[in-house]
């Protein structure tokens, strides 16, 4: 059963975390969250996962409540599952920058499609268990690249199964 779990898990992690919207390493000088939330916004508007309204409805959501976690991550989302597909955008930070009086080093930006609402918020669960951890947030905020950040992950939903 474990072995499917992670396996499940594993393929999981290749459908939503997606490549073209990864951002490696960025220098947060030049950035605010509004910023941030606006440049990975508009990436996935131009890939088409999300629609032009998308960006209305992840503010509303970060008004409501920060999205922040004191573990050093903020996790931006809309207050609606209706992307055109569903996908998190991530982007790891080369120095903390204050969101809400949290200081973060990962930004994922989550987008929910109606369609596998359920199955990705069964994968969210377990990635947010995972990242709520610090010293997690911490590994994965210091990868080089996309496929060491998948690699760790991987390793991490295996090891708290």
């Amino acid at each position: 059963k474990k072995i499917l779990e992670n396996n499940i898990r594993g393929q999981q992690i290749d459908r939503y975390i997606v490549r073209s919207l990864y951002s490696n390493q960025i220098d947060p000088s030049e950035l605010t969250p509004e910023k941030i939330r606006e440049q990975m916004i508009s990436k996935m508007e131009k890939q088409t996962f999300v629609t032009p309204e998308f960006k209305e409805k992840v503010e509303k959501r970060e008004q409501m409540a920060p999205t922040s976690f004191p573990s050093g991550i903020a996790i931006p989302h809309s207050i609606k599952n209706d992307a055109l597909q569903s996908g998190v955008s991530i982007m790891t930070l080369q120095e903390p920058i204050y969101w809400n009086d949290v200081k973060v080093k990962i930004i994922a930006l989550v987008a929910i499609s109606k369609k596998d609402a359920t199955e990705f918020n069964d994968f969210f669960e377990k990635f947010v268990e995972i990242v709520s951890e610090p010293i997690n947030t911490k590994r994965l905020s210091m990868v080089e690249s996309f496929e060491e950040f998948i690699r760790k992950l991987k390793m991490m939903m295996e090891e708290s199964e």
